[in-house]
This record gives C-alpha cells, sequence and structure tokens, in this order.
C-alpha cells in the first residue's frame, strides 16, 4: 500500500461513522433547517410553489424538523410571495445567498432590474422598505438576467419582517420543479474505445444542453440520488485540430479544417461539473471515408470543478458541527 493511501485509509479510520455522514452530505444536495417564523408579524402566502399550474396562493408552510426548527418552503420561478402585514406596517428585507462560485454570506437585495415591454432602457424597481398593505414578490423578477445577482438552484431567500419590538425571518429555496435545460461548456479528456495505448487524443473544448428532472420533493430517497444527475448532449472539436484549422490563413479552408474535426455525442453529468460521454466525428456520419470510430470523454467545467474540490476537501476534513445554542431567557 503506497503512502497516498495509507492515508486516505487511515483518515476514512479515524473517522469512522463521521466521515461516511459528511460524505453523504457532500454527494448529495443540500438540506437546511433554520428556526421557524412566529407569523404574527405578517403573514406570507406562496402562489404556485413547487412551479406547477394551477396553485392558489396558500400560507407559509414550511415542513417542521423538530420542535424549533423547520426547513425552507420549496419556491420556482413561477411562484409569487404575497406579503401582507398582520396589525401594524412592517420593515421589509429580502436577502440571497448562493452556492456554488458565490460563498458570501446574505445579501441584501435592494431592487430588481428588467427590461420594459419594447423600449430599450432597463428599469431598476426598488423593493419597499415598508410595508402597510399587501405586496406581491414575484420569484422571476429575481431571475431576471439583467440583475447584478440571480437566484439560482439551490439558492436560497430570506424575506425578514419587523415592527419596533419584533422580527420574523421566512426562509424559502429555489428549486425548479420538473424538466429543466442549462447550457455547458466543458474540457474533454479523451480515450479510445477500446483503448488503445499506442493512440493518444488530444483534449477537446465542447459546448452543449444538459437536459434533467427535478422531483417535487427534494427530501425523498430517490430525488436526493438523481438530482444531480442529467442527460448531455455536446459538439466539439479537439484541440490539436483546432491549432491545425487556427494556422489556416483561407477562411473558407478554416471553416473546412474546423468542419473535418467537428465531435458530437452525448452521455451523463453529474453536480452540474462532470461529464461522461461517448463522441464522435460528426463528418463521419456522412462521409464514409472518413471513420466514427467512438471515444470516450471524461468533461469538467473548470471554474465549477475547482469549488467541488475546495468544498470536498474543507467539508470532508474540516470541523463543521456549530457550537451549542445560548440559553433562551
Amino acid at each position: 500500500m503506497n503512502v497516498g493511501a495509507a492515508s486516505i485509509w487511515t483518515v476514512l479510520m479515524l473517522s469512522g461513522c463521521a466521515f461516511g455522514h459528511r460524505l453523504v452530505k457532500l454527494v448529495t444536495p443540500a438540506t437546511y433547517v433554520a428556526p421557524a417564523p412566529s407569523g404574527d408579524i405578517a403573514v406570507i402566502e406562496v402562489e404556485d410553489p413547487t412551479g406547477r399550474r394551477p396553485y392558489d396562493a396558500e400560507p407559509y408552510d414550511a415542513e417542521p424538523y423538530d420542535e424549533d426548527m423547520a426547513r425552507p418552503m420549496i419556491v420556482s420561478e413561477k411562484s409569487t410571495l404575497h406579503i401582507t402585514p398582520a396589525d401594524e406596517p412592517v420593515a421589509l428585507r429580502v436577502y440571497h445567498r448562493g452556492r456554488y462560485l458565490n460563498r458570501d454570506d446574505f445579501q441584501l437585495i435592494s431592487s430588481v432590474t428588467g427590461a420594459r415591454d419594447r423600449a430599450f432602457p432597463n428599469e431598476i424597481r426598488y423593493l419597499p422598505l415598508r410595508l402597510r398593505d399587501p405586496y406581491p414578490l414575484p420569484i422571476s423578477d429575481l431571475f431576471n438576467v439583467y440583475n447584478n445577482y440571480r437566484l439560482k438552484e439551490g439558492d436560497l431567500l430570506l424575506i425578514e419582517v419587523s415592527t419596533p419590538t419584533a422580527t420574523d425571518r421566512y426562509l424559502f429555496i429555489h428549486r425548479p420543479v420538473g424538466l429543466y435545460a442549462n447550457g455547458t461548456f466543458d474540457v474533454l479528456v479523451r480515450s479510445n474505445l477500446p483503448p488503445d495505448d499506442e493512440v493518444v487524443l488530444s483534449p477537446a473544448f465542447a459546448v452543449g444542453l444538459a437536459i434533467g428532472y427535478r422531483g417535487a420533493d427534494p427530501y425523498q430517497l430517490v430525488t436526493r440520488i438523481f438530482d444531480p444527475l442529467a442527460l448531455q448532449v455536446t459538439v466539439g472539436i479537439g484541440s490539436s485540430s483546432l491549432e491545425a484549422a487556427r494556422a489556416e490563413e483561407d477562411l473558407s479552408a478554416l471553416l473546412n479544417q474546423t468542419l473535418l474535426a467537428a465531435l458530437g455525442g452525448g452521455g451523463i453529468r453529474a453536480w452540474d461539473t462532470l461529464s461522461v460521454q461517448v463522441l464522435i466525428n460528426l463528418n463521419g456520419v456522412f462521409n464514409p471515408d472518413i471513420s466514427v470510430a467512438p471515444t470516450l470523454g471524461i468533461g469538467f467545467d473548470a471554474a465549477r470543478l475547482t469549488a467541488l474540490i475546495e468544498d470536498a476537501f474543507t467539508k470532508l476534513l474540516e470541523r463543521n458541527t456549530l457550537s451549542a445554542p445560548p440559553p433562551q431567557n
């Protein structure tokens, strides 16, 4: 056994069940609990909470976790939050906390930005700081591409309402339900099928489309297993072929060289970061003189993979248990 394998085995033995628990948390979608709001300061109703129509507005109904804690309520880009003060005007604050590349804590959202109908200027719409009357907050406004922030899958949304004497916080988690599609850009490391040590294939660059499905209940075991997975189709070009195409001085020759080396295929994508795909030369489909022999491609999104690896080391090996809560008066 080499030193690296011995070190990993030692860590596994020392950490035991704690390590296994951390590993399960790492590879499955993150879940959260937070103190449940009292509901005395304002009433928040959620219209279309899971993104499946038709839905009537229903009161905030977070799933209880224990006596004092509750899971965040699920919302999608089709949801609308209806915030109604109970007995007196309330102060309103809206916060967002992202995942993956965004490591900041809850950030205040003071406005939404988007296009106006048939107008070139984008409208900046300020969120109210104080509510006297019912106020609708469409989640789709937080998704607008012209915002400097954008609510993504797994992000948390915090609605804080307060009076001079009390504060309530309502926690939501964004989760698209049903079919979804994401654009991808991957670096693919390729090998022959079947493996051939005498032929070394250059890496490839590929763009594509990942299509997945999100179940309505994120806490079911089947959902937790299949949530990170999606089907992916891609087109791309090998890096060596790209260099050869760049050497062409004539534009038509450059395009022809690029088309001759075009790759296409598909496979499985996990955590919107890693993929396993089978690729063929697309030109060979139409030209019998060109081989379409399939190759295996292991793809990754470099930026997301960096964040994923950092998360893996810190969440598996560093202390992650909160201190005991302070005593209540």
